[in-house]
């Protein structure tokens, strides 16, 4: 996989507003635009908290956000504290069941605070047994990165595009999602030219 680089294909333009059309020697690539910022965001997390040693970087909410639980997600959001902290969501007990939001991590400021708690909250309580400190790191991180990541029919401008291509070669696993969904799709020349009928 790594033998594509995407900052040397040539950028055709947007298809169906969601998947990012580029032309190679070989044939034609489509990139599914979330997939791939999905990916990048994912690794760039764990490339942070790696390197950060103990936390990623956080912002602090101008307002925090004061969240009531049920006493089981209370329970489970008590539990994981640190691994959040660890993630940049400072979070603190407020009374009964009650917990108040006082940062988000930087690259998700964009995101609505009370919105992504509450999933972060589903994705760790969704669980048929207690998970481990890695699982519980590596499910929020594939949820930080898919809330972080830009959209299906979102417009990206050629400069985004780019970037996003950089950023695409400095990733380690840069075939599918965190998900595992593919993030980019190849059609060679040769069949392109067998479905015309030309070779």
């Amino acid at each position: 996989d790594k033998e594509l680089k995407f900052s040397d294909l040539e950028y055709i333009g947007q298809f169906a507003g969601t998947y990012l059309v580029f032309s190679s020697s070989d044939g034609l690539i489509l990139v599914d635009q979330h997939a791939a910022h999905e990916r990048v965001l994912f690794d760039r997390f764990k490339r942070e908290k790696a390197m950060g040693g103990k936390e990623m970087m956080s912002q602090r909410l101008l307002i925090p956000e004061v969240a009531s639980l049920s006493p089981g997600e209370f329970a489970v959001i008590i539990e994981s504290m640190r691994v959040l902290e660890e993630m940049g969501i400072e979070v603190e007990p407020f009374g009964e069941n009650t917990v108040i939001v006082k940062s988000v991590p930087a690259a998700l400021t964009h995101v609505e605070p009370k919105g992504l708690f509450r999933e972060i909250i589903e994705e760790l309580s969704n669980t048929e047994r207690p998970l481990g400190l890695q699982e519980r790191q590596e499910k929020i991180f594939t949820l930080l990165a898919c809330k972080g990541a830009v959209k299906a029919h979102q417009g990206l401008s050629e400069d985004e595009v780019a970037q996003l291509c950089r950023d695409l070669d400095a990733t380690q696993f840069s075939s599918t999602c965190p998900h595992g969904r593919p993030v980019h799709i190849s059609f060679n020349l040769r069949d392109i030219e067998r479905m015309f009928k030309r070779k």
